[in-house]
């Protein structure tokens, strides 16, 4: 009897676990649409077209990814490109991350982002990558001033294997970085000695695209005021990164007897073949013609054309008259994206140059 009561008690310990054991089985095989997007910029003709959601204008596909949380590993991959900005991934119920990597004609990542998201039944999810972080710089008209003055110092940031100094596009997303400046003094040019000090100079205003500078009315001749900018954004390595710039402005007397031509040449539009360039410009295999006109209120002493930042010979009619133009004859080598920089100097070595890039199919 004992025997058979033991026996009894076995078999519904075994039907007890095996019912325990039914709740921990393997979650349901059954597949979710997930539907990706990511915004491109529009190819649009103006030069001051908006790059939406963080995605710089050279960018032209993204690889997505689907990691699930729980184990790392990853379910589902999907690809998507400006022309066919979504696509689906298949997954199956449960927390992910979804990481969009965003790329270039060259394959380059310019942007990323990654974005937690809970698979109940079939979705949709649009993306909002954030423009990595390459490089920075600062820039002015002059770096001499007298006391007193304001001086205009522009920040430009750049993206990876974008034109780099001092050719960089105006297309970097401002709420992909953020921006802290400081002035002080410097020990030289260079300004690799930078000291904090708000009794020579102060910002009077200043934002995303670059700060004025106020030099204080009793800073001593051959002062060198330095503007200190800290740059944080998205690295390369997805992490935060920060990267610290300055600028040295020369106190010197620029009031008597001095005259300064402070007006820059201006670059008219870029035409191809005759026609107004789009923004970036389309093109075929073959030789085209690029040409344009420059201005100045006094003269034209230069027109130099880069592309690729090479510069090449270019036609210039009408130097060192107000009014001269230019042209160059070009055969691209191979499809891609090319960049053309226009730039003119007038006699006093005031500069405005144009960028342009070109892809060519």
């Amino acid at each position: 009897m004992k025997k058979h009561l033991l026996a009894l008690g076995a078999l519904f310990l075994a039907l007890l676990m095996g019912g325990c054991n039914t709740s921990s089985q393997a979650p349901s095989s059954e597949k979710y649409q997930v539907r990706v997007s990511v915004a491109f910029p529009q190819r649009n003709p103006s030069p001051t077209s908006i790059s939406p959601q963080g995605v710089p204008v050279s960018a032209q596909s993204a690889e997505i990814t689907a990691i699930r949380q729980d184990t790392g590993h990853v379910a589902d991959t999907c690809s998507l490109s400006s022309n066919n900005p979504t696509c689906s991934l298949g997954l199956q119920p449960g927390n992910y991350s979804i990481e969009a990597s965003v790329k270039n004609f060259s394959g380059t990542e310019v942007a990323w982002v990654s974005q937690s998201l809970s698979v109940t039944g079939d979705t949709s999810i649009s993306l909002v990558p954030k423009t990595i972080l390459a490089n920075a710089f600062l820039s002015a008209d002059g770096n001499t001033a007298s006391a007193g003055a304001q001086v205009a110092v522009r920040l430009w940031v750049t993206y990876p294997d974008g034109p780099q100094p001092p050719y960089a596009p105006d297309d970097f997303p401002l709420d992909d970085f953020d921006v802290v400046y400081t002035v002080g003094t410097c020990s030289d040019g260079s300004c690799t000695s930078f000291t904090e000090n708000t009794g020579v100079a102060t910002i009077a205003a200043s934002n995303k695209l670059g700060a004025m500078v106020q030099i204080g009315p009793g800073v001593p001749i051959n002062t060198w005021i330095g503007l200190k900018a800290e740059i944080t954004g998205l690295g390369e390595d997805h992490q935060p990164k920060t990267l610290t710039k300055y600028f040295a402005i020369r106190v010197a007397d620029v009031s008597v007897g001095v005259s300064i031509d402070l007006s820059p040449p201006f670059l008219g539009q870029i035409n191809i073949d005759g026609q107004q360039a789009s923004y970036p410009a389309q093109v075929t295999m073959g030789t085209h013609t690029l040409s344009g006109w420059a201005f100045d209120n006094d003269k034209v002493a230069a027109i130099k054309v880069y592309i690729n930042f090479s510069e090449v010979q270019a036609t210039v009619t009408g130097l060192n008259t107000p009014n001269p133009t230019w042209s160059y004859n070009w055969t691209p080598s191979a499809p891609g994206r090319y960049y053309l920089h226009v730039v003119a100097y007038d006699a006093a070595g005031n500069s405005h140059f144009r960028y342009l890039p070109i892809d060519v199919h």
